[in-house]
């Protein structure tokens, strides 16, 4: 009986799989009939695209393995997401249906509609697709070779595609620049003026007040103007005189970007007209109209790129850290493992995690506000300090790059505010005086806790 069964239970088994195997067929079969290309295009062969479709015909010719330019209707940068993404959609042009295999009407079949001609590299042939209506079951499209009597259904990766204009394909970035170029920054806005230069990796703020800028603000600014963008191109050439670049000879804002290397100024301007934000530089016969308004950050004065932290730096980077507070005096070194150890006041490790934890602290603490041009130290408590802390950090570059950032700050004032002052700079910070409560009152509070404590403070977290 179990024989039997087995040999039923087998047979089922076997024609299962038969019936596994003609379908895998079947799909495979369709699968490889499908994949058949109307032209056969490879995206780095191309050298030359012809786009025509019923807003005029547009002529894209490579320039450089990744760089495209226009070349008609007027000679002018291609914007390379926008030809990739039609290069993209031309390299899949898989065969859906043969609608007629010959003798087909094109006119029928709204052929065409666009037209796209390729120049390939040699020996590969031109190729023209003719591309008609699109199918109103599954989004796919009429259209026939050049010299191929078929009429097909080509897939709807191409839709995106059909409808570019000249402007589509246009670049808009127009004013690009390396901002880590730049060496100086001047901004003129209305009532707003201020200078800006840059002393190795940091930016420093120079008029009308001499102080530390924050990096990421001034960066953010640089981008802006490295990627602004165009919605509209108002003038072609501002040396034509055209009466739409009125005003840019009298702007609203200007921004001047000094390059040390070749010697240049690259100047912005900006100006308001009927409504509309005109934008050029000096480097460019354009006159644009930006897709996002840049002006808005230059209306920001100085104190709004100013850097509000005492003491920038990266806690990474830490090597050794010295803390007088009151009556103690700390000295520590961060080993090669990333532990932390005392050099004076202490013997042993420290408690890492707390080190750590008050120079991340040290790093991001923010003044309230500023004393640019202090009168004697002691009439804010820097005389009779309460507190000093040195900070030695170590960069990748080595020996050569060790810096120490030195801070000393005053007893706090009635109002609890005190006043707190970076070596580095002339000018002093206010600072909420409650901060000094997370310097430590002892060795004792850094010590790393015994072997076995710190094994059951980690069971219990």
């Amino acid at each position: 009986m179990k024989g039997r069964t087995t040999l039923l239970l087998a047979a089922v088994f076997l024609a299962l799989l038969a019936v596994v195997l003609f379908v895998d067929r079947k799909e495979t079969g369709g699968a490889a009939a499908a994949e058949e290309k109307l032209a056969d295009v490879v995206a780095e062969n191309v050298e030359e695209i012809a786009f025509k479709n019923a807003s005029g015909k547009v002529v894209l010719a490579r320039t450089e393995p990744d760089g495209w330019s226009i070349r008609e209707p007027r000679e002018t940068p291609a914007d390379p997401v926008e030809v990739s993404s039609l290069l993209y959609a031309l390299s899949d042009l898989r065969i859906e249906r043969v609608v007629e295999a010959e003798n087909g009407d094109p006119q029928k079949y709204g052929i065409p509609a666009s037209e796209i001609g390729l120049k390939m590299k040699a020996p590969a042939p031109a190729v023209t697709i003719l591309i008609g209506a699109e199918n109103p079951v599954g989004g796919t499209f009429y259209a026939r070779k050049e010299g191929d009597p078929r009429i097909v259904l080509l897939p709807s990766a191409l839709k995106p595609s059909l409808g570019k204009t000249f402007f589509d394909f246009r670049r808009k970035d127009v004013f690009r620049f390396e901002t880590g170029d730049v060496a100086r920054i001047e901004v003129a806005s209305g009532n707003v003026r201020w200078a800006a230069r840059k002393d190795g990796a940091e930016w420093f703020l120079e008029d009308p007040v001499k102080a530390l800028a924050k990096e990421s603000e001034i960066s953010s600014l640089l981008d802006g103007l490295a990627g602004l963008r165009a919605a509209e191109f108002s003038v072609e050439n501002k040396k034509t005189g055209d009466p739409d670049q009125a005003g840019l000879d009298r702007p609203d804002a200007t921004v001047r970007l000094s390059f040390p290397s070749p010697r240049k100024d690259l100047v912005f301007a900006f100006q308001s007209v009927g409504g509309k934000t005109l934008a050029t530089n000096s480097d460019s016969p354009l006159i644009v109209v930006p897709a996002a308004d840049p002006t808005a950050n230059l209306k920001r004065t100085a104190e709004g790129y100013r850097e509000t932290r005492i003491a920038p730096f990266n806690s990474w980077e830490v090597a050794g850290l010295t803390v007088k507070n009151r009556d103690v005096s700390l000295d520590l070194v961060r080993n090669a493992d990333g532990t932390w150890a005392f050099v004076s006041g202490e013997k042993g490790g420290a408690d890492g995690r707390k080190v750590d934890a008050f120079l991340q602290k040290v790093g991001s603490f923010e003044a309230e506000s500023f004393i640019d041009r202090p009168e004697p130290l002691s009439r804010y408590g820097l005389d009779a300090l309460r507190a000093e802390i040195a900070i030695r950090t170590k960069s990748p570059g080595g020996a050569a790059a060790e810096k120490t950032i030195r801070l000393q700050i005053g007893a706090p004032d009635k109002d609890g505010k005190a006043v707190a002052r970076n070596a580095r700079f002339d000018y002093l910070f206010k600072i909420d005086g409650a901060w000094l409560d997370d310097l430590p009152g002892s060795a004792a509070a850094w010590a790393a806790a015994p072997p076995e404590k710190d094994q059951k403070e980690k069971e219990k977290n």
